[in-house]
Formats: structure tokens, sequence, C-alpha cells
């Protein structure tokens, strides 16, 4: 099962999931490239939190309510366990989060953050 939860800020639409607690893959696409802070490898904190507690523009705040947080680089895949419940997904540097699983019933109920944003807000084109 694979789902394509989108581009998430704290100050916009973000994807959500639920989960039965398998393992989970998650990829991030969509860096940005050629600017100032370019990488060579370029990589994101993936944040997960519950849904009770939305993420937030505030980084302290965002980090009080993330329960996971995995690094993922341009082109891997990050594998993480959260226990059995539903997710919010939110990324440090605006990129197309995907998580995979193994197991059917591994992802749920999976929303995408839509429209995708880009910096400042404007639509981000389909990719």
């Amino acid at each position: 099962m694979t789902a394509e939860l989108g581009w998430s800020r704290s100050d916009g639409p973000h994807g959500e999931f639920t989960t039965d607690g398998s393992p989970l893959w998650v990829r991030a696409t969509g860096f940005e490239h050629g600017g100032f802070l370019d990488s060579s490898q370029p990589s994101t904190g993936v944040h997960f939190g519950p849904t009770p507690k939305p993420p937030t523009d505030d980084f302290d705040q965002l980090l009080k309510a993330t329960v996971q947080e995995v690094s993922v680089a341009e082109n891997e895949t990050a594998r993480i366990e959260l226990p059995p419940g539903r997710y919010w997904v939110m990324d440090d540097k605006d990129t197309k989060v995907t998580i995979e699983s193994c197991i059917a019933a591994g992802i749920t109920d999976a929303t995408r953050s839509i429209p995708d944003p880009l910096p400042g807000g404007a639509p981000r084109a389909t990719r």
C-alpha cells in the first residue's frame, strides 16, 4: 500500500493517515535545487504526530507534538514504526512525502494535503 501525502506545511494543509503499527517506509521527493543552500545530498526531517495535536508553525510546538521524526535523503527511503493510530505528517523542507507499507492494512484512510503549496502559498504544479 502506498499513500502520497503531498506537500505538507505547518501553516497550511497537511497529509494524514491511519496505521495499524506495521513498519512504514517514508520517501521525500521534489527538493528545490539551485539555491544558495542547495546540497549535493539533500535531506529533510519528516515529522509525525497524532491528529488530536495538529502541527503548528511554531517550531518548538511542532517538536512537542511530534511523536517521531525521521531524516529522509532525496531518492532514498527511511523506515519507521508508529504505534497504531491516526497521524499527521509534515516535513522541514516543503517536499512531497509518500509512505509505503508491505501490508495492505498498514496504511488506511490517507488524506493528501490539497492543494500542494509552494513556499508563499502559490499552488504547486502537478508533477
